[in-house]
């Protein structure tokens, strides 16, 4: 596996306190859904609700415990961005070098922004995990173009992601187009 150098390199670690708030939530949402599917509120709302509020509970448990193991990780670095090439361990194995990208762009979904590494679909097959929840990052890659990174429960800003690898992309390919 090929690991990108110190020099130049900028590193997203996980946040513990951003961590701590995302995983609150999750619980919070946890707690909701299981009033909804035990109608503990008495409302009444009916079988719909019920079979919503248990879908809630098992989507958000299993979101949480997904946070959980994040902040059980001993290496803190999710995202490093350098002259080689993009790594972000929650979605590939090994460093995306950047002449496999074609593109550096943004999507916002319901107010969540990702930074899209539009590549060729072999291309992003092959850095993606493929590990079970992996799925997503395959679903993102087959509607956006590419590889899809948001930096949820992470030290570093956003645009400071965008810009960096914005950066590093257009030196190593100088007649891309990135937005």
């Amino acid at each position: 596996m090929m690991e990108l150098p110190d020099n130049d390199v900028v590193e997203w670690r996980r946040s513990i306190p951003r961590t701590l708030l995302i995983l609150l939530l999750g619980m919070v949402m946890v707690a909701v859904s299981a009033a909804i599917a035990f109608d503990w509120l008495r409302t009444g709302l009916g079988i719909l609700a019920t079979i919503v509020g248990w879908l809630g509970m098992v989507l958000f448990s299993v979101a949480s415990l997904g946070w959980v193991w994040q902040l059980t990780r001993k290496d803190s670095v999710v995202i490093q961005v350098g002259p080689l090439g993009f790594h972000d361990r929650r979605v590939s194995a090994e460093p995306i070098p950047w002449d496999s990208v074609d593109g550096v762009t943004t999507h916002t979904n319901q107010r969540q922004r990702f930074l899209i590494l539009q590549m060729a679909p072999e291309v992003w097959r092959r850095y993606l995990h493929s590990r079970p929840f992996s799925f997503l990052s395959r679903i993102t890659a087959m509607s956006h173009g590419g590889v899809g990174v948001s930096t949820n429960g992470l030290d570093r800003s956003f645009d400071e992601l965008v810009a960096t690898a914005n950066k590093w992309h257009h030196s190593a390919r100088p007649n891309s187009t990135d937005s």
